[in-house]
């Protein structure tokens, strides 16, 4: 374990972590990448994981995230072309189906609290270890599954269904959310305007 040091600093053993555990863990897994940014490409795919500290760390504490992701850029760049277009001509907007995948490390792996946290007082092998067996069991399998998705095309932006209001998308949204509640089981719904 490393030893723990008075005068080091969260962000040190923050660093150190990234550098001599979770670097050379993910480089191991394939992936390619330092200082808290790593990529795999597999044929025109991308899997990346992008390590992101919270704005608040201090010398006491490092919290942090990790985003995770899957895409295949060429799918990624015609829908947003096709969206730009489709903007224009005053169309709706259109996610792909495959291709952009993007989460937080934190909320895969159902964590209590927002992410990890690093100590200087505190080894960082155990955050180390955790952090990449949640990737290992949470994200690569999503991954892969991810890159097993057929592609496809976006719609032609003059076939689109016109873009709907601010007040009109609200109303979608709120009828769907409570479409959904009432088969979860939520009976005590009540709508006000």
């Amino acid at each position: 374990m490393m030893a723990v040091d008075d005068e080091l600093s969260a962000q040190q053993a923050y660093s150190t972590m990234l550098r001599d555990h979770i670097g050379l863990a993910i480089r191991a897994s394939g992936f390619k990448g330092s200082k808290g940014s790593y990529q795999m490409r597999r044929d025109e795919w991308v899997v990346w994981v992008e390590f992101q500290r919270s704005k608040w760390s201090t010398r006491e504490s490092v919290q942090f995230d990790l985003n995770v992701g899957v895409s295949h850029p060429l799918t990624q760049t015609l829908f947003v072309e096709a969206n730009r277009e489709a903007a224009s001509l005053g169309k709706e907007a259109e996610e792909p189906p495959a291709g952009s995948y993007w989460n937080r490390l934190s909320l895969l792996c159902e964590r209590e609290q927002f992410g990890w946290e690093v100590t200087p007082t505190a080894p960082v092998e155990p955050v180390a270890l955790d952090v990449m067996t949640c990737l290992r069991d949470r994200f690569l399998p999503i991954a892969y599954s991810e890159i097993q998705k057929p592609l496809s095309a976006p719609t032609p932006p003059k076939q689109r269904p016109d873009r709907l209001s601010r007040a009109e998308a609200n109303e979608a949204a709120l009828t769907w959310h409570l479409e959904a509640l009432r088969q979860a089981g939520v009976t005590n719904l009540r709508r006000e305007k």
